[in-house]
Parts: structure tokens; sequence; C-alpha cells
């Protein structure tokens, strides 16, 4: 669908920075694994 190319998206929400190595990475993949079930509709791939 996107040959080589990778989609993303970057967004800054409120929060507490974290340093580095502290970040749970089971958090991180339940949050990729939500963005990866949303289905790509035609409108979502509108340009």
């Amino acid at each position: 669908m996107f040959g080589d190319r990778t989609a993303v998206a970057v967004s800054w929400i409120g929060g507490t920075v974290l340093p580095q190595g502290a970040g749970d990475p089971a958090q991180i993949a339940e949050v990729l694994t939500a963005v990866r079930s949303v289905p790509l509709t035609g409108s979502l791939l509108e340009v």
C-alpha cells in the first residue's frame, strides 16, 4: 500500500518527562497495537 515509505506521526501531549530507560515498553506496545488496529479507510488515505 505504501511501497517503501513509512508513515510516522508525532504529537506532543501533556505529561511528565521520564529519564532515559525509565519507560515501560509494554505500554508503548499497547499504544502501537491500538494505532495499528485502526482501519485505513479511504478518508484516512486522502492526501
